[in-house]
C-alpha cells in the first residue's frame, strides 16, 4: 500500500467517524470519557512528547479553543457546565486557585494598592500611575519607609494629598508605612514644605 492509498484510507475512516459522532453524540461522549479514564497517564505521556516534538503545538491548541470559543460559544458554556458538575472538579479548581493566590501574593497586593489609588485620584481627575511606576519607587527606597527608615510593608503615599488637590502622578508618590502614612493624614509632607 503506498503512502497516497494510507493517507487516502486514513481521510475515509476521520470522515467515517466524525459522521459516526454527529449521529451518536451521547454515546460518543461516553466512550470518550471511558477511554480517557482508562488511558489518563498513557495520554498524558503522548501530549508531552507531541508538544517536545512540535514546540509550538501548545499555540495551535490555543488558537484552535480560541476560534471555538468564538464560533460555538453555546457548545462551549455547556461542556464547561457539565465539565463543572463533574466530581471533585470544583474543589480543585478552588485549591489550584488559593495556591496561585498565595504564589502571587505580593503581586496581588501591588495591584489592589495601585487599583485603589488609582481610582480614588480618578474620581477627583488627578491622574493615575502603572503597577511598574510603583515598584520602581518601592525599589529606589530599597523596601523601607520614606519617613521613618524601617522596613515594613509599604503603602502608597503622596507628598501632597489628593484631598489637597495633589495630582495622583509618579512625581508625587513616595512608599510610606502605615503608621506614618496615617501620622501624615492630609497634611503636606514635610519635604514638600521645608
Amino acid at each position: 500500500m503506498t503512502e497516497e492509498q494510507k493517507a487516502k484510507r486514513r481521510e475515509a475512516n476521520a470522515a467515517h467517524m466524525r459522521a459516526w459522532r454527529e449521529a451518536n453524540p451521547e454515546l460518543s461522549k461516553e466512550r470518550m470519557r471511558t477511554f480517557e479514564a482508562a488511558n489518563r497517564e498513557r495520554r498524558k505521556t503522548y501530549k508531552r512528547e507531541l508538544r517536545k516534538a512540535d514546540p509550538e503545538a501548545k499555540e495551535k491548541q490555543r488558537e484552535a479553543s480560541a476560534k471555538r470559543r468564538a464560533t460555538k460559544p453555546e457548545e462551549v458554556a455547556a461542556y464547561r457546565a457539565e465539565w463543572l458538575e463533574r466530581p471533585g472538579i470544583r474543589e480543585k479548581r478552588r485549591a489550584y486557585e488559593a495556591q496561585r493566590y498565595q504564589e502571587n501574593l505580593d503581586e496581588m497586593r501591588d495591584l489592589r494598592r495601585v487599583g485603589s489609588q488609582n481610582r480614588r485620584a480618578l474620581a477627583r481627575r488627578a491622574g493615575k500611575f502603572t503597577r511598574a511606576e510603583w515598584r520602581v519607587v518601592c525599589a529606589q527606597q530599597n523596601g523601607l519607609c520614606f519617613d521613618c527608615g524601617e522596613r515594613r510593608r509599604l503603602s502608597v503615599g503622596h507628598l501632597v494629598p489628593l484631598i489637597k488637590g495633589g495630582p495622583n502622578v509618579i512625581s508625587n508618590i513616595v512608599g510610606q508605612c502605615m503608621p506614618c502614612n496615617l501620622k501624615q493624614g492630609t497634611k503636606i509632607h514635610s519635604s514638600v514644605t521645608g
